[in-house]
Formats: C-alpha cells, structure tokens, sequence
C-alpha cells in the first residue's frame, strides 16, 4: 500500500510540474484542417521544439531525482523513458494546439520569422534567455517572499499580501 502511495505521489508531483493535469482535464481539442497542421508541424521543426522539450524533460527529471527518497530514482528513470519515447505524440498535440491559435497566414509568417537572420538569433538564445529568465524569476520570488516574511512577522508567509 505504501509502495502505491509513494507511485501515486510521485505521478502526482509530476503531473503538477509537467502541466499534464491541466492539460488531462480540458476537453479534446478541434482538429484543424490539414494544411493549418502541417504548417503547425514544420513550425515546430523551425524552432527545434523537440530538442527543447527533450532538454526541458531531461531537467525537470534531473532535479526530481535530486529531491526523492533514494528508491525514487528508478521510478524517475522510467518515467523519463517513457515521456522521450512518447515526444513524437507529443508533438503532434502541440502541433494541433498551434494549429488552433494560430491562422494558416500566421503559421507562414511566423516560419518567415524563423528563417531570417533574427528569427536564427532568437532561436539560438532561447534556451539561455528561458534558463536565465527561470532563474531570475526564483530570485525575484525568493525576495518577495523573505520581505513578505519580515513585514509580516511571520516566517510561513501567512496573511502576507493583499487584503
């Protein structure tokens, strides 16, 4: 039972961080129609959102391994796997959902984007610019909270904000 509890605890917790359980609860998305898709498609080989998403999964389960109980670490491995081997059905969802937002007209624009020379800059410092902006959004949070925290008189944070 406990073995059962942990598993669910742990799918749980990714679920949270990945956004799945958002994503779970919403409804079947309309399919687009053909065109509009295979644009959405050749949008996200632009902008290489495979290799970020397998970059982005490979991180959010580094970290999740840091912070298990050591028999964690397996169950992490294999979850893993199985979100590296489901990224190409991955990326046919997320090629519906920019098929749903955007026309086929702006599809095209945004593969021009892409194509120049900006567009090629923009790419390459996505993943620096994502990083680092994670990274000074946890400051930020982290400053906000130690204030909230003295102002307050209360280390936990509670009734600090807005009333």
């Amino acid at each position: 039972m406990r073995n059962i509890l942990y598993r669910g605890s742990i799918l749980a917790l990714f679920a949270s961080a990945s956004g799945l359980g958002t994503l779970l609860a919403q409804s079947p998305p309309t399919l687009p129609d053909s065109e509009t898709l295979v644009l959405a498609h050749r949008l996200l080989d632009a902008t290489h959102a495979d290799s970020l998403m397998l970059a982005s999964i490979h991180k959010l389960f580094e970290s999740m391994r840091q912070t298990l109980p050591p028999h964690g670490p397996a169950l992490v491995d294999s979850l893993e796997g199985w979100m590296t081997r489901s990224e190409p059905e991955l990326l046919d969802t997320l090629a519906v959902v920019y098929a749903n937002s955007f026309s086929a007209d702006d599809l095209r624009g945004l593969l021009a984007f892409y194509q120049t020379p900006l567009g090629q800059r923009l790419l390459q410092a996505m993943p620096t610019l994502m990083s680092e902006s994670m990274a000074a959004s946890q400051r930020f949070a982290m400053r906000l909270w130690t204030a909230a925290s003295r102002t307050s008189g209360n280390p936990q944070g509670r009734g600090v904000g807005p009333n």
